[in-house]
Order: C-alpha cells, then structure tokens, then sequence
C-alpha cells in the first residue's frame, strides 16, 4: 500500500523515532562504539596502541592496562580530538547544554526543540560556528573503517574510525577541513539536516552511512565518489536529491523517501544495488549504469521515472515496483534477466502512465508477467533476445493504449503472450516473431467474440482508420505466428480477424468487399466445412427448380404441355430437372439424360382421323423421344408449338415458318438457348468453386499438407 502521509507527518514522525533512540547525553553512554575501549582515561582501539586523535601508539604493544571498558558514544564525545583524554562534564561545559526540567544534550545532538514542545537554545547564528569548530576536528581526527564483508550488518574490522556523527542535528552539511583532497570517514545515521546538505565532489572512505538521516532542504552528491558501502536506508528527502555523475564503488541500499525530485543521471553503480524507495517527484536515472544485479523491488514512483540509455549489467529487479505518471527506458540495455513481476506476497507492477521501452535491448529474459497497463504501452522497434513474458498482462482500458505496442519489436524467441485479453490483437502490429507465440487456448467461440469487440473498439475509435490497419496487421503478425507453428485452426481465425478488418478499411475497393463479403457468407473465410457443403446441396436444388421452371413455362400460352403422370411420387420433369442440375454440379457419373425419352400424352382416338388429325398425332409422337435437356434448350423436334422456327433446308435456305412469320424467331430461340448455356454454365463455375472452399476448409481442419 503506498505511502499517503504528509511531508508534516512524516517529518513528525521522524522525530518521534529520534527521540525513541535518545540522544541525550546520558543517553550517549549506553550506546556503544564499535572497536573501542576506554582505559587508562584514554580512548584507545581494542587490542592496539592507537589512542583517539593520534596516529601512532603513544605506548608500546606489550603495555599493560591498569583497567578498561568497552567505549560508548558519549566517551567519543569526551575524548579530547587531540590527545584522546577523556575530559569531564565540567570540562566539557561548553559543549554541553544545561535546561532546567529537561535532559542534558551535547550540542550536536540538541533539538530544536524539547520533546515537550519547548525550544531549546540551539539557534544558527550562536552556535553555527561551535559546530563547525567540533564537526571538523573530528572530520580530522576520523580514519577509514575497515568491514570483513559486505552489507550493512556486516561486523567491522578493527575498530570503527569514523566519524561518529550518529543522531546529529545539524544547520547544514560540513566539509572535510583539509580540503577536497582529504576523504570523508563518515556515520551520519539518523542525522538531522535543517538546511541544504552540500556534499558535491566529496569522496567517501569506508562505509558512508546516511541511514535514516533527514534532509530538510536541497541535496546534492552531485560527482560525489563512494568508495565503499553506501546505505541511505530510510532516509528522507524533503528537497531535491542530486546524485547526478555520482560513483559508487560498493553495494548501494536506498530506501525510504524523496518529496522532491531525484537525479541519478549518469550515476555508475559497480556492485549490487538495492533501491526500494518511494519517489514523490520525478526520478531521473537516465544514462546510469549498473554493472551489477539492480534491485528495485517494490519501488513506488509516484512522478515521471526517466530510465533512458541505462545500462543493467546484472539482474534489473522491478519486482512490485510502481510507476504511478509514466516510465521511459528508451534505448536502456538489459544484459541480464529483467523482473518486471510481482514479487513473493507483493503487489504487481503497475504502469500507471505510459510506458516507454522503445529502442530498448534485452540480452536476457524479459518478465513482465502479470502486470499492469493503465496508459500507452509502447515497446517500438525493442530487441527480445531471450524468452519474453508478458502472460497475464492487464491492458489498458482503451484500445489506444495498447495499439501498436510492440510495432517494430523483434522477438528472437518465444513469446508468452498467454492470458492477453484475445481483443488485443491491434497490439502486435508490426510485431516480428522469430520463434513463435504462445497464445491461450480458449474456446473458438469465446475468441471469435472477442475478436469481434476489437473490431467493434476499432470502428468506434476517433481515428478508425489507423485503428482498424492496426487491427489489420496484428492478426496478419499472429496469423503468421500461428501458420509458423502449425497452428493451423489459430491460424484460420487471425485470417478472418484480418479480412473483416481489411473489408471495414474505407481505402479498401467495394469489388474487394464484395468479394471479402461472399468469401464470408460461404465459406465463413475459409473456417467452414459445413458452410459450402450446404451451399452446394442448396444451389443444386435451386438451379432445379429454375431450370423445371423454365421448361414448364414454354407451353402455349405459357401453359404447361399436357404429359402423363410417371409412376414415381414426384412430378417426373421435376426430377429431370434435378438430375440435369446434378449433371452440372457432378460431371462425372450417369447423371446427365440425354438419351432417356419423356413420356407424353396421345389422344388414341386420333390416330386414325383426319390428315389434319394425324399431323398433329404424328407431332405427339415427334415429341415422344425428345429428353429434358432438348426440351430445355428447344432442340431439334422438341419445340413448342407456340414458337414459329426458322428451318435451314439442305442448301442452307431459310424456310418460312407455318404462319408465314420469318427469322425473328430464331433470334428468339437462340437468346434463349445462350440464356441457359450461360445459367448452366454459371451453376458450374459456382459450385468449383464451392468444391474448392470445401477442400480448403476440410485441408484446414485435418492439417492435410
């Protein structure tokens, strides 16, 4: 949970923790200093001859003590800087604060006020240059502090030479004495700054402890070099902190508060690194380096964090960090593994603004599994080297926020892209996979709807064109993905994802969308088995019933001639037709009746009648051996008796008809005859083409390679 407490309240509570530590003078003396004892009214290192404030033995090795005790803070405050004599209250009168009803201080540890509330005597303008006079004499008396290994808990080696300015309340920072050619020996722990601390330049021996310290005003480290451990553990940043160029030769920890803005520009960090802290302003890392693992677990930046050109060396750890206004790594470099995941009973990461890899490289794996895009997610034209986790990844709420995200990012290898919301297919645009995706396997029908609503987030956005060409080229990139990986029926979907896409597009021609429409409607773009199957059965029964239509509207006066019925429970043409349409959909087989005769009724009593009378039962008996496809086509005999018919005789003359009429007719006949050449030969071309929709989707569905 972030942190909501005021600069007031926190600064309150600082101060209620000081005063728990109590640095009263009485105080002082039950805390201990490490590596020293007091003997002989001197203070002196433990198991050496060095005395406090000289830098050689004033007796011999073999000197036996009189007595000795383990040293406190206070004797480090009684030992004369010079000489390491331990002087008394009354000699120390000076230095000492006296009020009635209230605990005796040392002046460098006096508050500004009592814990009552009251004030206390300490002003800058009196005791500004007593401070200085004390900090600087043990600035000078200070010797680099020797640790047996790393971390802050590590134990010292020998005794502890800093300078021992722990729980200090100070006007401003102090400067080493001899100039910056001289190193700081340092503990400022829990150390108050009422105004701005300058250590800009400085060079730090040793550890240089900042733990817990409190920074009223301005901060800078500014070119600062730490040539050992440097902790700020809890430490409060009230105004800016400028640590930009500065070098750290040891582990780093930094923790606790920055209200203002912080700069780690160009700041090289050579060992392991752990910062944990929360940044109110903006944090600007831009161009550092991290030669080994960076920890930033659990991070909160509550401001714009700046991390372009930096380079990660080691493990980059992000695990639980917050980005609450936008993240930039433009150009960063990550060697090793990248943890952008949530840590063990932590929160996820949560991108809470944009966030901005674009341009960057990862050597190593990159894990964002699980986390949280509020805004702009934008990872142009980055380099995944290694395995790439984004499983589970939250989108952000509007379609603008994850279009083209990863347009131009190469994936080396495999991309888990599994729990992704199937609707944010736009995010891939111009996505290259080398080495596949891996994609949830969710139900056809639950991906088919969510590809339908980015559709639909396409159309509605203000900018519907570059949303649905997003759209368009993300399902073309996965389509690809899929087809890579054999992934034939994924593969299908993401096609009819970029199609419907493509069709919506107005730059696209209506002839493309007529024929993106008609791909749709049989064949469901190719996804469909059934689909052209039962077009097929339903064309061959339609072009029969046209083509029964056809032959029974030819009679005279667009009556029916009069045939007898057929022992069969359908009308006997109606089947001739349905076989015809068949003969047309399936070449191959004994569909086609050319040569089965119909069946016709002969008036018995006129066969014997007048001339008249057997013409026209002569005509009944023409009509006899004529099948359906003659009829249709009005060949030969099989005419119908309304029609007059131009007849070629053997010398190719035309012959009147029986009225007189002459060759328009035949205009007629061959209109009619081209009419059912062309609808024939339309149902053919229809049903090839259904047959290869059918083969493409049985191919498909089966994998047939």
């Amino acid at each position: 949970m972030s942190d909501t407490r005021t600069k007031e309240q926190r600064e309150a509570d600082w101060w209620a923790k000081w005063w728990e530590e109590d640095y009263t003078w009485d105080g002082l003396a039950k805390k201990p200093l490490e590596g020293w004892v007091v003997a002989n009214d001197l203070l002196r290192v433990e198991d050496a001859d060095r005395i406090y404030g000289r830098p050689l033995p004033e007796m011999p090795a073999s000197f036996d003590y009189e007595w000795y005790k383990s040293a406190s803070l206070q004797d480090y405050w009684r030992a004369d800087p010079l000489t390491g004599r331990l002087r008394s209250d009354a000699e120390l009168s000076h230095e000492l604060v006296v009020a009635p009803n209230q605990p005796v201080f040392h002046i460098i540890h006096l508050p500004f006020d009592y814990e009552d509330g009251s004030p206390t005597a300490k002003q800058p303008d009196e005791h500004s240059g007593l401070l200085k006079e004390i900090l600087c004499l043990r600035l000078r008396a200070a010797t680099e502090t020797k640790w047996s290994g790393d971390g802050y808990f590590a134990p010292i080696s020998g005794a502890d030479g800093r300078a021992a300015f722990r729980g200090a309340v100070l006007f401003t920072s102090v400067r080493h004495p001899d100039g910056q050619n001289c190193e700081l020996s340092v503990d400022f722990t829990q150390t108050f700054f009422l105004g701005a601390a300058y250590f800009d330049s400085e060079t730090f021996s040793g550890v240089a402890s900042f733990q817990k310290a409190f920074f009223s005003e301005y901060a800078t480290f500014g070119l600062a070099r730490f040539r050992s451990q440097a902790f700020f553990s809890w430490a409060v940043f009230f105004g800016e902190a400028d640590f930009s160029q500065a070098t750290f030769e040891g582990e780093v920890e930094i923790s606790g508060q920055f209200f203002g803005d912080a700069n780690f520009s160009n700041a090289k960090f050579s060992r392991v690194t752990s910062i944990s802290a929360r940044f109110s302003g903006d944090a600007n890392f831009s161009d550092s380096s991290f030669a080994k693992d960076a920890d930033f677990d659990h991070c909160e930046l509550s401001g714009k964090a700046d991390f372009d050109g930096a380079a990660f060396s080691g493990v980059a750890n992000f695990r639980s960090t917050s980005f609450s206004k936008g993240v930039s790594f433009c150009f960063a470099q990550f060697q090793d593994a990248a943890w952008f995941v949530a840590a063990p009973e932590k929160s996820v990461v949560t991108f809470g603004g944009p966030a901005d890899f674009s341009n960057a490289i990862f050597e190593g794996a990159a894990q964002f599994d699980g986390a949280v895009f509020k805004s702009r997610i934008n990872f142009d034209t980055t380099i995944f080297r290694r395995f790439a986790d984004f499983a589970r990844v939250q989108l952000p709420e509007t379609e603008a926020g994850w279009r083209g995200g990863f347009d131009g990012a190469l994936f080396e290898a495999t991309l888990d892209a599994r729990g992704i919301d199937a609707k944010g297919v736009s995010l891939f645009e111009g996505a290259r996979f080398d080495r596949g995706v891996m994609l949830e396997r969710i139900d056809e029908r639950d991906e088919r709807k969510a590809h339908k609503d980015a559709l639909d987030l396409a159309c509605r956005a203000a900018d519907r064109e570059v949303a649905l060409r997003a759209l368009e080229s993300g399902a073309l990139k996965l389509k690809q993905a899929m087809d890579a990986e054999k992934d034939y029926a994924r593969e299908q979907r993401f096609h009819r994802l970029e199609l419907r896409a493509r069709r919506k597009l107005k730059a696209t021609s209506p002839t493309e969308k007529a024929f993106s429409i008609a791909y749709l409607v049989f064949a469901r773009y190719g996804g469909s088995i059934a689909m052209p199957a039962g077009w097929l059965v339903a064309a061959i029964a339609v072009f029969a019933g046209v083509f029964w239509s056809i032959e029974r509207g030819k009679g005279e006066d667009g009556a029916s001639p009069e045939r007898a019925s057929v022992v069969l429970p359908l009308d006997h043409d109606l089947v001739q037709a349905m076989r015809y349409s068949l003969s047309r959909v399936f070449p191959l087989g004994t569909w086609d009746d050319s040569d089965e005769p119909v069946r016709v009724v002969v008036d018995e009593s006129k066969r014997f009648g007048t001339p008249e009378e057997e013409q026209e039962e002569d005509m009944g008996e023409e009509l006899r051996d004529c099948s359906f496809r003659e009829r249709l086509v009005a060949a030969g005999g099989c005419r119908p008796d309304s029609v007059n018919f131009v007849i070629e005789d053997a010398e190719g003359k035309a012959v009147l008809g029986e009225d007189g009429k002459p060759a328009e007719d035949l205009a007629r006949l061959e209109l009619h005859r081209t009419f059912i050449a062309m609808l024939s030969t339309l149902q053919t071309v229809f049903a090839g083409a259904l047959y290869f929709l059918l083969g493409l989707a049985v191919r498909r569905k089966f994998q047939i390679s």
